[in-house]
């Protein structure tokens, strides 16, 4: 089933280099997206981040999120003030 699928994606997204997997905790501790991948059989892969600002445009609740846990965790190892500076100056 998920060889058709992959199957399915790279001729509707036209071939290779295409297909996403999320970056997280539970993909990288989970068999099956490595097996997905083995599968695709790409030559390379590519991690992609992107900046906050891009986080800011296309998930703004969770950049909110983040903004505010960092903060927090800045301000606790510092000052509310380096808190603040460090937290602007990412935003830039």
């Amino acid at each position: 089933m998920f060889e058709a699928a992959l199957a399915a994606q790279t001729v509707f997204w036209g071939g290779q280099g295409n297909i996403i997997f999320p970056h997280t905790r539970e993909f990288t501790d989970s068999e099956l997206p490595w097996e997905l991948a083995d599968r695709f059989d790409a030559d390379a892969f590519v991690n992609y981040a992107p900046t906050w600002s891009e986080w800011a445009e296309t998930a703004p609740a969770e950049h909110r999120r983040a903004m505010d846990k960092l903060h927090r965790r800045v301000e606790q190892q510092s000052s509310a003030q380096a808190a603040d500076d460090y937290v602007a100056a990412q935003a830039k």
